[in-house]
């Protein structure tokens, strides 16, 4: 289909036999949601009442009836997962960003021993963080609106995982220090976890 929901009353997006419609209003939905037991219904497909949600998506958050159509009537919540991503009633990104950096934290003490071997250089163990860690914390990241706190959540992720491959530093006078912030930004070239999620953001 063609177009996007702010030119339509409804869109449709589908993925294997995952689909979720979204629609500017109730009837439109319904109408919508008709049309596709139908054409089921006529080549021996099913729609599963249990596993099919229905939420609004609001500013506040409100506690909805669940949404009669026909014979089926879907359970309303206020949050679900699509996909592995987490959608809630807000559209706020808060809640699935800390559950990917718990993810990322899980990923990266899986990674224990490589981390901590003394057998890689800190390049390596860069790039293992880049490869295999900061894609668990990023799924998804194309279609988030981050706020400054979000932003600080996801840098603070990430300078502690730096702070472990890179190690301390010496000062003039013998004494050691972890890393400071500008220190770590510099190492990977400007480049941290903020500016890769942005520069993947969909148009």
């Amino acid at each position: 289909m063609t177009g996007h929901i702010g030119i339509k009353s409804t869109q449709i997006l589908e993925y294997a036999d995952d689909v979720e419609m979204v629609s500017r209003n109730k009837n439109a939905l319904k109408d919508t949601l008709d049309n596709i037991e139908s054409e089921a219904r006529q080549r021996g497909l099913l729609i599963n009442e249990n596993k099919t949600k229905y939420m609004e998506v609001t500013r506040t958050v409100v506690n909805g009836e669940h949404l009669q159509c026909g014979k089926y009537k879907f359970e309303h919540v206020k949050e679900l997962s699509y996909l592995g991503t987490q959608l809630n009633q807000t559209n706020s990104t808060n809640s699935e960003i800390n559950t990917r950096i718990l993810s990322g934290n899980g990923c990266y003490y899986s990674y224990g021993k490589l981390m901590k071997s003394r057998a890689l250089n800190r390049n390596l163990k860069l790039k293992i963080y880049k490869s295999l860690v900061r894609p668990v914390v990023t799924y998804g990241c194309e279609a988030w609106t981050l706020t400054t706190r979000d932003e600080q959540h996801l840098r603070i992720f990430e300078r502690k995982i730096l702070r472990k491959i890179f190690g301390p530093v010496q000062d003039k006078d013998g004494s050691w220090r972890i890393r400071m912030n500008h220190e770590l930004n510099e190492l990977i070239g400007n480049a941290d976890i903020v500016r890769f999620i942005k520069s993947r953001r969909i148009a």
